[in-house]
């Protein structure tokens, strides 16, 4: 039980990032960083990686999708991961049987389905966008003279979330598919959470990132980098 308290007392410090890798050696790659929490997949959950992430103070969470909740608290257990996000819906009896396993969890769902009012240590949502210019199925960017090209921006998104609680919020968003991303694309999504007088941000790959790697973002409204304490 105090664990788990003690777990939910240093959310708010988290900085997460999406990480695709077992080996205990990629750990090496967050030397020097704020990255001090991993989002790993079924694939690369192990025991060996968990013992040797806290070792660095390092948290670990399972990431869950809308059906992969089999056994789910006791692969949690047999991982040694500090606790669970769960990115989509998620029936109320599991909501339920992780909470009584006292299983840290971290619910990312639709937009629309946020509990403002719930008593969780994070308010987030997997549903965000990645930041920049939308392109047409031709890969260009169409403008005319009574419409510009469209943005895709979490920016309102967030300053809703920020005027509605005080609680660490999440959003979780991929690079668009099938692209190699430079590094200098992937800033407009580090700095978009921060000019929202939001947090933390952090990738878990230089650049330029390939397609399938994955960003997760943050903020909090303590545990800022100092760029971001402007409010």
């Amino acid at each position: 039980m105090w664990l788990a308290l003690l777990l939910v007392a240093g959310v708010a410090d988290w900085v997460p990032a999406r990480w695709i890798s077992s080996d205990p050696a990629s750990l090496d790659l967050l030397a020097a960083t704020p990255v001090n929490c991993l989002l790993l997949e079924r694939p690369h959950w192990s025991a060996a990686f968990s013992r040797a992430a806290a070792a660095r103070g390092i948290a670990t969470l399972g990431v869950v999708g809308a059906g992969e909740t089999a056994a789910l608290a006791e692969s949690i257990r047999t991982a040694q991961l500090d606790g669970v996000v769960l990115e989509g819906e998620f029936p109320s009896p599991l909501l339920r049987a992780l909470s009584d396993a006292k299983i840290l969890t971290i619910e990312l769902p639709p937009r629309v389905r946020i509990r403002l009012d719930a008593d969780t240590p994070v308010v987030g949502t997997a549903q965000a966008v990645w930041p920049g210019i939308n392109a047409q199925d031709d890969g260009h960017a169409k403008a005319a003279p009574s419409g510009a090209p469209w943005i895709d921006t979490n920016s309102g998104f967030l300053r809703f979330l920020r005027s509605a609680t005080r609680r660490p919020v999440w959003i979780a968003n991929r690079p668009p598919p099938n692209a190699l991303i430079p590094g200098m694309d992937v800033v407009p999504s580090l700095r978009e959470p921060r000019r929202r007088a939001t947090c933390k941000s952090s990738a878990t790959r230089p650049s330029p990132a390939p397609a399938g790697s994955s960003l997760s973002m943050t903020t909090s409204p303590s545990a800022c980098w100092s760029a971001s304490r402007k409010r």
